[in-house]
């Protein structure tokens, strides 16, 4: 049986993205399907989970932790996302340049994304270590006194997001291959027209960047 053109890429295309597809299908949407069964349900692992409806809803909504939990999960995205997404824009702005050496500091600006997250936890441990931590040795240089981040609710947001943004590299990747899709003719006729820089990046920039802003 002969197929197509059109159809042998479609094929293809399905095989090539078929281990993903998979692999979200089997470790991404079976376990959010599952974890949503289980909470119409009495479940202690042990037992067979029982049906109970909503219960555990009704429970939660008249539980005041969990409006807590749900005001600081907002306070630290609202401030984190959009502080980590300035950070990665910025810094591919500064990276997107042809000069000598610039993929070193594109890949040294990347690599806290692909360090394992037990080694970061025990990086910042470190840092942030009331005795011999390096945020205390930058306050010892001003002359404060150290300081228990972690223990005093006024810093353990801060400090959580700090962390958050030392992976900004991941959207800087996203950001610079957006500014790398840009022709570079857009900005030659720019320049030929007279267009200051800051024209060039209101003008050229943010409009062909939108798919990338979108995303």
């Amino acid at each position: 049986m002969r197929f197509t053109k059109k159809v042998r890429e479609a094929i293809a295309g399905y095989l090539f993205t078929s281990p993903v597809t998979v692999g979200i299908l089997l470790f991404t949407a079976w376990p959010v399907l599952q974890s949503l069964y289980y909470s119409f349900t009495k479940f202690n692992i042990i037992k067979s989970p029982q049906w109970v409806g909503t219960d555990n809803y009704d429970k939660l909504l008249h539980d005041p932790e969990f409006w807590q939990s749900l005001k600081i999960t907002g306070i630290f995205t609202g401030i984190s996302v959009p502080a980590s997404l300035l950070i990665g824009f910025l810094l591919a702005l500064l990276l997107h340049r042809n000069l000598p050496g610039i993929g070193l500091f594109r890949t040294i600006f990347y690599l806290p994304v692909v360090v394992p997250v037990v080694a970061l936890g025990i990086l910042w441990k470190q840092l942030y270590s009331p005795t011999y931590g390096f945020a205390n040795k930058l306050l010892d240089m001003v002359g404060l006194p150290p300081y228990t981040w972690f223990s005093h609710p006024e810093s353990v947001m801060p400090s959580l997001i700090i962390m958050g943004l030392w992976q900004a590299g991941g959207s800087m990747i996203i950001w610079l291959a957006g500014f790398q899709g840009i022709p570079a003719q857009l900005y030659e006729a720019a320049i030929v027209d007279g267009a200051s820089r800051m024209r060039r990046f209101w003008t050229i920039t943010i409009p062909m960047i939108t798919p990338v802003i979108f995303f």
